[in-house]
């Protein structure tokens, strides 16, 4: 990078994660801003349950309630079937490229939703610190920021659910060596 892209260089835990893997793809991607041309279905479906769990949350912290099944089928299929049928207009996907989920997966989607919102993840308002809130780091010149999807905070312990990767908690073992995790713990 040059200096002057240096000093305006704004890293995130999966942008670090990104440059380990493939060093040209980040550069495409941050530097030359080429966008993919292919899509995939598991970025498709943990882009969706993550959309759909976003929403959730807001819609339980501003009624106060930690789960609101009542709710989840109305938002699941707002963004189910908007990005099935409207790909054009899904802000995840300005190039319009078709969608990977078949609409046949509507109701596993649906069940993996409400289970979710059921008992694998209520919200826990008495120790909710933020659901989408950025959070920032300077580290030797160079800004780094991450958004959880959503933290937990009970003492001096914090809890954060990742939407697309999170299906089971991690051992101790896992998170030591989980890159995006240890940056969340830095930034909090």
């Amino acid at each position: 990078m040059t200096p002057e892209q240096t000093a305006q260089f704004i890293g995130s835990p999966s942008s670090l994660i990104l440059y380990g893997d493939c060093a040209g793809a980040w550069a495409a991607e941050k530097i030359h801003k080429e966008k993919p041309t292919d899509r995939s279905y598991p970025l498709d479906w943990g882009g969706l349950f993550h959309d759909v769990r976003e929403d959730y949350n807001h819609h339980c912290y501003m009624k106060g309630v930690g789960v609101d099944l009542d709710v989840m089928k109305d938002i699941v299929d707002r963004h189910f079937w908007e990005l099935i049928w409207t790909p054009k207009e899904n802000p995840r996907d300005e190039e319009g490229r078709p969608p990977t989920i078949p609409d046949s997966d509507y109701e596993e989607f649906l069940r993996v939703c409400e289970w979710s919102a059921r008992g694998g993840d209520p919200l826990d308002l008495d120790h909710l610190y933020g659901i989408e809130e950025w959070l920032w780091m300077d580290v030797n010149g160079y800004r780094f920021r991450g958004r959880p999807d959503i933290v937990f905070v009970n003492g001096n312990r914090a809890t954060i659910p990742d939407y697309k990767t999170s299906r089971v908690i991690m051992t101790d073992k896992q998170l030591a060596n989980d890159f995006k995790s240890q940056c969340y713990a830095a930034l909090l």
